[in-house]
């Protein structure tokens, strides 16, 4: 007895810990990115991903960090993040709104985290730092990231400059060391490499055998605008460096925003931002130097990344955040009351969850998405508000395509069969409206009515999947329907 209880006991304790160990493994990517030029896009989002190649939005596809509360011009842009020797997390951002113009920026972001959610922040602006300084003629302070220098125990931030005076006449990379808080940069920032022509949006990481690899993007007017790579030992003497033939990317496409991380798997994942294609490009490697194509990422619906990076989290960080991101939003959903605006009035919602109908464009969609909806109704009333509107048919699709995987969609207008049912779902809908079928029917029948058009609905729609291949909602697709005109 004694030793079946001394069995399990330790049986128990193998179990304690592959749990632990399970928890503690990083299993998953957090890329961390912007979204767009326009100011209500130059901020902080966060998406997951399994396999380091394919992300889902976090957050309802909303900004995990917004820039008005940490920079200087309200907006950021090119965020970095890095896990430190102690295991939180660092950030740095250009403090940057582009429509004032691309020689308009004057300094970054420095930020600090336990959570991923809640961030310390400083801002270092240039021209205050450093006034009496060539640097107090910035123009351009771009694409800032960190990385850990061994030999000298501080975190290393570098970037690109550019002054209006001169003495930096293109885009160059610089370094300085951050302060122990990470709140500023200490001393004046140096050359870290000159490659002769301008070059911006630095990523340097190092593999196993302790050589750093130094991925830019070339920026010359008129030129191939791409990525190069150095190689070398010492992370202050680029005169020791080797700079790699040709480019890195899978592309002919122009590209910038190179971000490199190291695969759960083994290997390493290259991506970068085709940004006159409309996609973010993920390659694979082996050995930091050749690389190969393993998917484009269409920068549409809720999921549209700019130059951004990535960390690896284990399952505990990521159950944190998830549920950090929810606590918060229900918390302002609470602070707000659940308002929602339109027009000239403004309903209070006591924090209870609410439907919008009438929705008949995606900006409309995008409008309720924004004031917390739980739900739309796809519907043009009847045909009764606007003579000559679309039918709700025509305009769910690219709703669908812009929403549907943050709101339950719901849609109205001349359902009437099982059929229509699935035509519905085919196109995006989650749920389908019926209401004057349902009055005939009782005013005609009673609840036996009601009872015999369901019937009917269910019967019609059982049909319809089984003659399309679907056998369950779920397996209905938009290529089981065919638009006719």
């Amino acid at each position: 007895m004694q030793k079946k209880t001394l069995l399990r006991r330790a049986l128990l304790a193998i179990l304690m810990l592959a749990t632990a160990a399970s928890a503690g493994a990083r299993n998953k990517y957090l890329f961390v990115y912007f979204t767009g030029n326009s100011p209500e896009q130059e901020q902080i989002s966060y998406a997951i991903s399994d396999d380091g190649f394919n992300y889902q939005p976090l957050n309802g596809g909303k900004p995990v960090v917004a820039s008005d509360s940490i920079a200087l011009t309200g907006c950021v842009r090119d965020p970095h993040i890095l896990r430190t020797q102690a295991g939180d997390y660092l950030m740095v951002a250009t403090d940057m709104r582009s429509s004032l113009g691309w020689t308009s920026n004057r300094g970054i972001v420095l930020m600090r985290s336990r959570d991923l959610i809640h961030w310390e922040h400083h801002t270092v602006n240039f021209p205050q730092k450093y006034a009496g300084t060539n640097l107090a003629n910035v123009t351009r302070v771009w694409a800032p990231q960190t990385i850990y220098d061994e030999k000298a125990g501080k975190y290393m931030v570098y970037f690109s400059l550019l002054t209006n005076d001169g003495t930096i006449p293109y885009d160059r990379v610089y370094w300085a060391y951050a302060n122990e808080d990470f709140s500023d940069l200490e001393g004046e920032p140096q050359v870290l490499f000159d490659f002769h022509a301008p070059a911006i949006d630095t990523d340097i990481v190092q593999d196993r055998s302790g050589e750093y690899h130094l991925f830019f993007k070339t920026e010359q007017e008129g030129a191939h605008k791409g990525i190069r790579q150095y190689v070398f030992r010492n992370l202050h003497a680029p005169d020791t460096w080797t700079l790699l033939d040709g480019f890195c990317e899978q592309t002919k496409d122009n590209v910038e925003g190179a971000g490199v991380f190291p695969l759960i798997d083994g290997g390493w994942c290259l991506m970068y931002d085709c940004y006159t294609a409309g996609h973010y490009q993920f390659t694979r490697t082996d050995d930091l130097r050749s690389f190969r194509w393993v998917a484009d990422t269409k920068t549409s619906g809720a999921f549209t990344p700019r130059h951004g990076t990535v960390i690896q989290i284990t399952p505990k960080e990521y159950k944190q955040l998830t549920q950090g991101l929810e606590a918060r939003r229900k918390k302002a959903l609470a602070e707000a009351k659940n308002t929602f605006t339109t027009g000239d009035k403004t309903f209070l919602l006591d924090g209870k969850p609410f439907v919008v109908k009438g929705i008949m464009t995606v900006r409309g969609a995008e409008k309720a998405v924004e004031a917390g909806a739980a739900a739309i109704v796809v519907s043009n009333h009847g045909g009764r508000v606007l003579p000559g509107s679309a039918a709700t048919a025509d305009v769910l699709p690219e709703i669908a395509d812009a929403v549907g995987d943050r709101v339950k969609i719901l849609v109205d207008g001349g359902i009437r069969s099982g059929t229509d049912i699935f035509r519905a779902l085919a196109l995006g809908a989650d749920a389908v409206m019926i209401c004057r079928p349902f009055l005939i029917s009782y005013y005609g029948g009673g609840t036996e009515g009601i009872v015999t058009y369901v019937e009917k609905l269910r019967a019609e729609l059982t049909d319809a999947m089984y003659m399309c291949g679907a056998r369950k909602l779920s397996d209905i697709t938009r290529d089981m329907v065919r638009e006719l005109r």
